[in-house]
């Protein structure tokens, strides 16, 4: 299981939203002996560029990662409002307390129990990794690291797109317990939702820039 979670954390770094824009990643050396197959969707008003690498034809494991091409704070180091410099470094800062009922309720009105029963029959999470306005707690950015088997392949974009627009409208977080949070533009969290909607794990060390640093739960 740490194995997976250094995977999914090296997968976040390598294809982060700039560089994946303009190095094109997954045409890097490091994937070539995967078939890679890559394309631009658009739905919702969102313009989503989607990834799906596999060992070879007769592969039912996948790498899927789907990001939203106009997220630009997803890979920025944490700053200060004010342009002085950081009190603590990056990975000393946490997140707030997310509203996970909020994240629940989009995932159960997107997905239908049919699919949530297939997808918890295949065993499949979606990661999400996370933006959020200081001022607020608002949700600003949000990029999507679905499991890799063809059940979750076939989930088509449009369900990711309504999922991302109800999740920008009802999820937040509060910053309350660390008035040191308020100094900063942003802040980030990396999520996991299991299917069938039962179990959710958060990293609670919030070390946002270090994405090996997952919840001490997922090692269990």
């Amino acid at each position: 299981m740490k194995r997976i979670i250094i995977i999914i954390a090296a997968i976040f770094a390598l294809t982060r939203t700039d560089y994946a824009m303009a190095q094109k990643w997954y045409e890097s050396p490091l994937w070539q002996p995967l078939i890679v197959t890559h394309d631009t969707v658009s739905r919702q008003g969102i313009t989503y560029e989607r990834v799906i690498m596999r060992k070879d034809e007769n592969s039912d494991s996948f790498i899927y990662r789907l990001y939203n091409r106009s997220n630009i704070l997803g890979n920025a180091n944490l700053r200060r409002k004010d342009g002085k410099p950081m009190k603590r470094y990056d990975d000393e800062y946490g997140y707030g307390k997310i509203d996970m009922e909020a994240v629940r309720r989009a995932l159960t009105d997107v997905f239908t129990k049919e699919e949530n029963k297939a997808l918890g029959d295949a065993k499949d999470n979606i990661w999400m990794h996370m933006v959020f306005a200081t001022d607020d707690g608002r949700l600003l950015e949000v990029d999507f690291l679905p499991s890799g088997s063809q059940t979750m392949i076939d989930i088509p974009v449009e369900k990711f797109a309504t999922l991302e627009h109800k999740l920008k409208e009802s999820v937040t977080t509060d910053l309350s317990n660390d008035p040191e949070l308020k100094d900063l533009e942003f802040v980030m969290a990396l999520i996991t939702m299991n299917f069938p909607f039962q179990r959710s794990y958060i990293d609670t060390d919030a070390k946002r820039n270090d994405m090996t640093r997952i919840d001490k739960t997922l090692l269990q």
